[in-house]
């Protein structure tokens, strides 16, 4: 036998070695069936894919010559009218905060509160809507996190009228100062009296905050007297940076009067529960101020003519501000959809020119300025 011979015969003696086996099985190869994924396996793969389109967007590719998102030096978010002890405020809070955070790309320095943390409270009744606001934000957020907060005159600080406003802030005052506790205090310069008197300074980050709180339908002189002596003081020593300022009633003439003064002030209000897709939300004299949507209900279904409802039903809408400055006193404002979980534009405040890039975009009517719908706003920055 040549070894042609015994080559086939081995070939042949294979190819029957593998038929007996095929025959053995039924005749079928099955492939090994691919691992399914669980429905949290998925949510976290597309959650990943978010965040890394969120950082993308506005971090590795973003490009503008006004500000510098690779040298970020502060992040605060500002968020409004919380409204704790409404129906599931409790929930719609922690999904709130929790979006926030899985947006982060650098570290949290402040959430700035401004005003309306709680819908009904009075220092003899229940306690429950500042200690569940407080262990929400304090569960959230590390360490590095400070608050700081200003109060609402009616629902924070129990009540609109006249005769005994003063006395009831007060006590108020001295309730939200002992339950929240050390985190809500950091880098605070007032005394303990100023915060009971309602108006605060902090350092963080190396940023100034202020916030005032209003009395029975404007602000005291005396609280007036403080913030342009305070303004004044930062100013002086620190003219090239913005300085964060927070009252809970949007701005009225009497302090409009002080903050016409500094062209540095970055001012945030809620109180209106105005969702802020409508770029009236930003406002520019001589200061800037931003109008916080709010984490509750509307005060209004139309806003410029058109249905706000897109933004959720009316207790489940939630918006708020993330605020970043780069280390040449630039400031980049997002706003976060938290009902959308999605980041409507950004807009930038250039110190030298108050102007920001979106509202340059717009025509110059404010008449004219467009109300920017949910999915139009991205192709609107």
């Amino acid at each position: 036998m040549n070894s042609i011979t015994k080559r086939l015969l081995v070939v042949i003696m294979a190819c029957c070695i593998f038929l007996v086996a095929l025959s053995g099985c039924g005749g079928d190869i099955t492939p090994t069936p691919e691992p399914t994924m669980t429905p949290e396996e998925l949510a976290a793969i597309a959650e990943q894919e978010a965040y890394d389109a969120f950082k993308k967007q506005f971090y590795t590719e973003y490009r503008n010559e006004n500000f510098n998102s690779s040298d970020i030096v502060l992040t605060f978010a500002v968020i409004s009218d919380i409204h704790m002890g409404l129906y599931k405020q409790d929930e719609k809070l922690q999904d709130s905060m929790n979006f926030l955070k899985s947006r982060l790309v650098n570290k949290l320095d402040a959430i700035m509160l401004a005003g309306d943390i709680t819908n009904s409270y009075n220092a003899s009744k229940d306690e429950s809507q500042i200690t569940i606001t407080r262990d929400i934000l304090l569960n959230t957020f590390s360490e590095h996190t400070a608050f700081f907060y200003c109060l609402g005159r009616g629902h924070d600080c129990g009540g609109y009228e006249s005769s005994g406003v003063q006395k009831t802030g007060d006590e108020q005052r001295k309730k939200f100062y002992e339950l929240f506790g050390e985190r809500f205090r950091v880098g605070e310069t007032q005394t303990y009296e100023e915060t009971i008197e309602g108006y605060k300074h902090a350092v963080i980050g190396g940023y100034n905050f202020l916030a005032v709180d209003m009395f029975a339908g404007d602000y005291s002189n005396q609280s007036l007297k403080w913030l342009e002596n305070k303004l004044k003081d930062i100013t002086k020593a620190e003219p090239d940076k913005p300085v964060f300022v927070t009252t809970h009633v949007p701005v009225t003439a009497s302090i409009s009067k002080v903050l016409d003064k500094f062209p540095q002030v970055i001012h945030f209000s809620g109180h209106d529960h105005t969702p802020f897709n409508t770029q009236r939300a930003i406002s520019q004299s001589k200061f800037t101020e931003l109008y916080n949507g709010g984490m509750a209900y509307y005060r209004e279904t139309n806003v410029d003519s058109l249905s706000v409802l897109d933004n959720g039903n009316n207790f489940e809408y939630s918006q708020g501000f993330l605020i970043e400055v780069d280390r040449n006193n630039n400031v980049r404002v997002l706003r976060y959809d938290m009902y959308y979980k999605d980041i409507l534009d950004n807009i930038i405040h250039e110190m030298d020119f108050l102007i920001f890039s979106c509202i340059s975009k717009c025509k110059e009517s404010l008449d004219s300025i467009p109300f920017l719908k949910h999915k139009e706003i991205l192709d609107n920055i």
